[in-house]
């Protein structure tokens, strides 16, 4: 009869641990998904990009999360590729398409 007593208390208490824990789960889910997933756009244009006037902005592909590629046409000097970081808006780096 003891020994009984003894199972539902373990029992009960194993389930109140069990809640407790579930609680304690679904409450950190919830704290991560309310976090900022967005980050604040930086107005990026030619001009600011130290290109000449007559450069053409013919694609963007991102590279990675706080970057962008950004193709150029015309204005005067060969085709090229510039790489833009969103997060400053400052150039990071030049490449050339063509000679």
């Amino acid at each position: 009869m003891l020994a009984t007593k003894f199972q539902k208390f373990v029992v009960i208490g194993l389930g109140v641990v069990i809640v407790f824990a579930l609680g304690l789960v679904v409450y950190g889910v919830m704290r991560l998904d309310t976090t900022p997933k967005t980050q604040t756009p930086v107005a990026v244009d030619v001009a600011s990009l130290g290109q000449p006037v007559g450069t053409e902005i013919s694609q963007i592909l991102s590279v990675g999360g706080s970057r962008v590629a950004v193709v150029l046409k015309g204005g005067a000097i060969p085709d090229r590729i510039v790489v833009v970081d969103l997060g400053t808006g400052k150039l990071v780096s030049t490449i050339s398409t063509s000679p």
